[in-house]
């Protein structure tokens, strides 16, 4: 099986884009070559078992051949080396650079309902929710562990101008919240309060 060196950044389509950002990233973005690139950085900031993502600066050796993409994620204070792959793999490292390793196929990022729900969230992060309305929500989900269905849920959103159920899933784009984003929305899609990431994640990765 034919080995590669691969990032997230190998090329001057990813390096003219504005790279991906998100409160998981920290101050520097990810950079990324295939329109399904981004939907996999989105997919993996709404995972709530997922702390932080970091790109990696150098090239990796020693990936599979169908790799075109690759960055590192961290599930707590352990990082994980995530491969991009276009097509299924056939023989897949355990280990890759000394992280443990594990590819995200195209077709996988790309299934409904996860794509859509998750490009849905993804599309109301530029909403300003009222300071307001985000306390009572926190504060609500705080005295329900548990969490509650999104359409109760929105009967807290009082001063924004935008649409309740927007303003809900904007405050998960701020990892304030969090919500299963691999299934539809629908008005029983339980919504609960998370914490953020830690931002100290450097020196990490391979």
């Amino acid at each position: 099986m034919r080995r590669m060196a691969c990032n997230m950044s190998g090329s001057t389509l990813a390096e003219n884009r504005p790279g991906f950002s998100s409160f998981k990233t920290g101050s520097d973005p990810i950079h990324y070559q295939h329109r399904w690139h981004r939907d996999a950085l989105i997919q993996l900031t709404l995972d709530p078992t997922i702390t932080a993502l970091r790109r990696i600066s150098d090239p990796v050796s020693g990936l599979p051949s169908e790799i075109s993409g690759a960055l590192i994620a961290f599930h707590g204070s352990a990082p994980v080396l995530v491969g991009l792959a276009d097509q299924a793999i056939e023989v897949k490292p355990s280990v890759v650079s000394g992280l443990p390793f594990v590819a995200l196929t195209r077709q996988e990022i790309r299934t409904d309902p996860r794509v859509t729900t998750a490009r849905t969230i993804w599309s109301t992060r530029a909403i300003q929710v009222a300071p307001g309305d985000r306390i009572r929500i926190l504060q609500r989900l705080t005295n329900q562990p548990a969490g509650l269905p999104i359409l109760t849920l929105q009967e807290e959103v009082r001063s924004s101008a935008e649409d309740p159920i927007n303003c809900i899933l904007a405050l998960v784009c701020d990892g304030l919240l969090s919500i299963d984003a691999s299934r539809h929305l629908t008005p029983e899609t339980i919504v609960s309060r998370c914490e953020m990431p830690s931002r100290d994640h450097t020196g990490a990765g391979p």
